[in-house]
């Protein structure tokens, strides 16, 4: 098991880290060379997310039936053709379209298939599993988007993008098409993904999509990615507008994606001891009051302490929430239709994500400030809790039996 597990971090570190990590690093040098609005370069980050949210109801029926390499390695060419054809833009709408692709491809390549593989492959200890997949994301946030912000200040934006793909060709590609399988092997001969997820437990999608546990999934998940899409990528702009430098803006946000390893593992296991909801309603309650404390950002003698604070709590909470919003699923609906359940969520959740950046960025537009925008998001993740605490096992969901494979 911790061989596929391992390998889908390894994934995550390569092709969702770096890419969800750097959206809003394009946002001060796009303003710069082509005079865009704040608003105005957040649609692209929109874009990427919409997009996400387009794809995953597609992407979870494929991943139902169809091999779950198949589909990743695919997507994540698409990721690769975006970023090589964004490096040669020089119009907004191009743009926009260019990261739509992206941000297809990365759902596609990513969170999706590699939340329903873990859980698959993971139902003793699921909340560390899923936790230990988000980590490699949030690692390669850590590690590569400082790297990428020294490649995009010392040789541009269409550079960096460049850099971008590279090890997504060497690594990513090669690690899926070997490690990377849709569930442990039944030993049942000839198979299909369709006729393996029928012996599964959990409910049909006509029946999930009329149950109370569903659409609490669904709103925790929306109003959690309209705050936390609205926050992070205004982040790097919010920084370089207190006055920190964009290299040390970077460094701080690093402290984001470190943290949010840490949590994503830590807190991910103490759900499999303590309870998923339990551990959920309280990392959507602290991530609230780590967006409020970034405020003090702008503080002349302390705005640095306030803003690693903001970013340690932020980070450890929203590693937890991240992780266990698709645990709760298979908690609450089962496996036997996760994927395109996980698919459905994603898209309404990505709706809420694709509209934060812009509603943030069009409150910073009307107030010339971000204190709104962002006491906005920290009330987005106390009603995300409220709603967490609300899913409940739905009837019929019987308990899932522990992987024989290891």
């Amino acid at each position: 098991m911790w061989r596929v597990i391992i390998s889908l971090a390894l994934v995550q570190f390569i092709l969702l880290g770096p890419t969800y990590g750097t959206l809003g690093y394009f946002y001060s040098p796009w303003i710069r060379e082509f005079g865009w609005s704040h608003a105005t370069v957040a649609i692209t980050t929109t874009a990427f997310l919409f997009a996400q949210a387009a794809v995953s109801p597609l992407v979870g029926w494929l991943l139902d039936r169809i091999a779950a390499q198949v589909v990743m390695t695919a997507a994540a060419l698409a990721v690769i053709a975006g970023y090589l054809w964004g490096s040669t833009i020089h119009s907004f709408t191009p743009m926009v379209a260019a990261f739509a692709l992206i941000g297809g491809g990365v759902s596609a390549s990513t969170y999706v298939p590699a939340m329903m593989v873990a859980a698959n492959w993971a139902t003793d200890r699921r909340g560390l599993a899923l936790g230990v997949v988000l980590a490699g994301a949030a690692l390669g946030g850590t590690v590569l988007a400082p790297v990428f912000e020294v490649i995009l200040v010392r040789y541009g934006w269409r550079s960096a993008m460049l850099c971008l793909t590279v090890p997504m060709w060497l690594v990513a590609i090669p690690l899926i098409l070997i490690m990377v399988r849709t569930r442990p092997s039944t030993g049942v001969e000839a198979r299909s993904v369709r006729e393996e997820a029928q012996g599964l437990p959990g409910l049909e999608v006509g029946a999930a999509l009329v149950s109370l546990p569903f659409w609490m999934v669904v709103a925790t998940e929306f109003i959690y990615n309209v705050g936390y899409q609205g926050f992070v990528h205004h982040l790097m702009t919010y920084y370089i507008g207190a006055g920190f430098r964009a290299e040390r803006a970077a460094l701080i946000l690093g402290l984001l994606t470190l943290f949010t390893t840490v949590g994503a593992i830590a807190l991910g296991g103490f759900a499999d001891k303590r309870g998923v909801r339990t551990v959920l309603i309280a990392s959507l309650v602290g991530l609230g009051g780590g967006v409020a404390i970034v405020l003090g950002a702008t503080s002349r003698n302390f705005g640095t302490l306030y803003a690693a604070a903001s970013m340690v709590g932020a980070g450890l909470c929203v590693g937890a929430s991240a992780t266990l919003l698709p645990a709760i699923l298979a908690e609450a609906l089962g496996l036997k239709r996760y994927g395109t359940l996980w698919g459905v969520i994603r898209l309404l959740g990505w709706i809420g994500g694709g509209l934060g950046p812009f509603i943030t960025g069009r409150i910073f537009d009307r107030t010339g400030t971000y204190t709104l925008a962002f006491e906005f998001c920290a009330i987005c993740m106390l009603i995300g809790a409220c709603t967490a605490a609300l899913i409940r096992p739905a009837e019929g969901v019987l308990r899932q039996p522990v992987a024989a494979a290891q």
